[in-house]
């Protein structure tokens, strides 16, 4: 008996951790500088156990940009050795990924609620806090079901905001449409425990709630997410049956009908990024779709991913820009950034009443002051403005105008400038500023000339 209770616990612990599958796996990191190097990949990823993480797919690998890949234990020696041959430099970002899977598991912490948001969980638990956080705050939480996956679980969206008996407009937020990215249903989950726990005590959250409702699909590719705890860690894909093919499931994020298929797509069911037989062949993308369509009030839609650490807006399926490209950078830098003082020449296309609110909270070059708000009455030749100096404990009230576009528009061309120590007081001449100047502008610049569509 106490050998069949050993081997039941065997059985559960190997399904559930894949204890041992991944040992003496690596993750190298590398950027090929020609055509020799991109060939030696495009063999390895033909010949050898290979798992791309960025990009996602060998067909996305070019020159001077960073490759990251998972190779099996078995071809890591070889793998290493081919790259030295070649002379391809290379980092060890993982030395043995089996070492870090199991450290995920290391917590018994949990909060007052008893549920611990500093965990992974699996899915049971998570549709068992659905339902609990729900019934906990039935002013702001309601639970809406929205459909079923291949292998018929629920697919649930929380809508999250003060109840008021008419639609407001909504932002949708989704995720763990990659089945292994488990960082992003934690997000969820952490986004919601803090809009519930926040509401009443902090002005901003309160405020939020009370004129947005945020519809948050904590998982939306559930069937993967249970087979990456069951079976393998790494499954990114849904779990339907593809006729005619051995291998199973769809990328769901390539499986909706906006470019269907186009670039950073594949049409082989066994890539990581086969983008299904047909637009929204997908239950779970189907469900999602047709819940957008249906409501009334989407405003914005936030998907949230693991890995590479970018925060993307579109598009990920063609070099064009937005036409609201430049505002979308100069709002990006404002997140990436924080407090600092950035620099860049760019030629921006703002509105007056954000421009007198970045000029009421600028200071002078030669002066500590604050400059008054200027009254602009041209609206045929609006002001210009080579240099602004921002306070960095006013960058956040610098850029709220973004929020309030007006019809009218004017020209700014703003040169920002990095401060190396947003925690001192900033003041004219501050050696950090004009140190950081060069080194700090000249990287932005460069991340900007080599911005291209990246897709997840």
């Amino acid at each position: 008996m106490e050998a069949l209770l050993f081997l039941g616990f065997v059985a559960i612990i190997s399904g559930e951790a894949a204890v041992g599958k991944y040992a003496g796996d690596k993750v190298l990191r590398l950027k090929p500088e020609n055509e020799q190097h991109l060939q030696f990949i495009r063999d390895v990823s033909r010949s050898a156990e290979v798992d791309f993480w960025q990009p996602h797919s060998v067909e996305l690998v070019t020159t001077n940009r960073s490759v990251d890949f998972r190779v099996g234990a078995g071809w890591a020696s070889e793998v290493q050795a081919g790259l030295k041959k070649i002379g391809l430099k290379y980092d060890i970002l993982i030395e043995n990924v089996q070492n870090l899977m199991e450290k995920q598991f290391d917590r018994n912490k949990t909060d007052s609620t008893g549920y611990d948001y500093e965990k992974y969980h699996r899915w049971d638990e998570i549709e068992s806090w659905i339902a609990k956080i729900t019934l906990e705050n039935p002013k702001l939480v309601s639970r809406f079901e929205i459909g079923h996956s291949y292998e018929q679980r629920s697919i649930y969206l929380l809508r999250v905001g003060k109840r008021t008996g008419f639609t407001k407009p909504a932002i949708f937020l989704d995720c763990g449409i990659h089945a292994r990215e488990w960082i992003s249903p934690a997000f969820c989950q952490w986004f919601v425990k803090e809009a519930v726990r926040n509401y009443g005590s902090d002005s901003a959250m309160t405020t939020l709630l009370n004129k947005l409702d945020f519809l948050v699909v904590p998982v939306i590719n559930v069937d993967g997410y249970v087979y990456s705890w069951a079976r393998d860690r790494f499954w990114r894909k849904t779990r339907s049956r593809n006729p005619g093919s051995r291998c199973v499931g769809t990328d769901p994020n390539r499986n909706f009908d906006a470019k269907w298929c186009s670039i950073g797509a594949s049409r082989d069911p066994c890539d990581d990024i086969y983008c299904g037989s047909h637009a929204e062949s997908e239950k779970e993308v189907k469900a999602v779709a047709g819940f957008i369509r249906q409501y009334c009030g989407i405003k914005a839609y936030l998907t949230i991913h693991s890995y590479s650490q970018m925060c993307l807006f579109p598009y990920s399926y063609t070099y064009l820009l937005t036409p609201n490209y430049k505002e979308l950078i100069l709002l990006l830098v404002v997140q990436m950034t924080g407090p600092m003082i950035w620099v860049l020449s760019i030629l921006s296309l703002l509105n007056c009443e954000t421009l007198a609110l970045m000029a009421s909270c600028c200071l002078s070059p030669k002066s500590s002051q604050h400059a008054k708000k200027p009254c602009w009455q041209s609206t045929i030749l609006p002001p210009m403005f080579s240099t602004i100096h921002i306070n960095p404990l006013n960058v956040k009230k610098v850029f709220v105008g973004y929020q309030k576009m007006a019809a009218l528009n004017c020209v700014l061309e703003i040169d920002l400038q990095f401060l190396e120590t947003p925690g001192q007081p900033w003041e004219p001449g501050n050696p950090m500023l004009s140190e950081g100047r060069n080194r700090n502008s000249q990287v932005f610049s460069n991340q900007l000339n080599a911005m291209h569509p990246v897709t997840v």
